[in-house]
């Protein structure tokens, strides 16, 4: 439902009037605004989760470079691994709404105080298979429209190996899909990603 309300600058095309406003119009204006209130509330609760509103995260600081960007992203990384979840910078770099696709299919994801949660269970399975530092190898980005890129990133990862204590490193590449509704903040709306699991299981870092 859209209406127009006090803040509107010349509704649905009108000339600019200024006029009195009467006790009746200032009464329809109020009921308008507070339904508009109220849709904007349903939004804000989902029926699925009526209990967790929907909390953005932080909008992202500005970037000169998409190397910048994930660096920067490695970086939040590297302390989620070395102490408590950087869950603000990990968030900062989602859309508010993002999907990823692996071998394991499809699935769509919502920066929300759930993926805040799912963070900390990520981090938490980095930590028990001795990941210790995620380095950036090189970005190639390439600009789709004046709003969106697609960025095939480069990483690799360092691993002590539980069992035996022997450092590991694995390459691998994830490719993004990118969207800066804002000069020089991009954020991700959707990853590629290849078979991690496989990855960890053939260096034998998870049985």
């Amino acid at each position: 439902m859209h209406h127009h309300d006090a803040k509107d600058l010349n509704p649905d095309g009108a000339q600019h009037v200024v006029t009195a406003e009467s006790p009746d119009d200032r009464k329809a204006r109020k009921r308008i605004a507070d339904e508009n209130v109220d849709e904007a509330l349903a939004e804000t609760f989902p029926a699925s989760d009526p209990i967790s509103p929907f909390v953005p995260a932080k909008v992202p600081r500005e970037y000169g470079s998409f190397e910048e960007f994930f660096q920067a992203y490695a970086e939040a990384y590297n302390r989620s691994l070395q102490g408590e979840v950087d869950e603000t910078g990990i968030r900062s770099a989602y859309a508010a709404h993002f999907v990823s696709a692996t071998p394991m299919g499809v699935a769509a994801g919502c920066n929300d105080a759930t993926f805040g949660e799912q963070l900390r269970k990520a981090y938490a399975f980095y930590d028990g298979v001795g990941a210790t530092v995620l380095t950036l190898r090189g970005v190639d980005a390439r600009r789709i429209d004046d709003l969106h890129d697609i960025a095939r990133v480069g990483w690799r990862g360092e691993y002590v190996r539980p069992r035996d204590g022997k450092s590991v490193t694995i390459d691998f590449e994830v490719t993004y899909l990118m969207q800066s509704l804002r000069p020089h903040q991009p954020q991700i709306f959707a990853f590629v990603a290849g078979d991690e699991m496989a990855a960890l299981r053939e260096h034998g870092l998870v049985a």
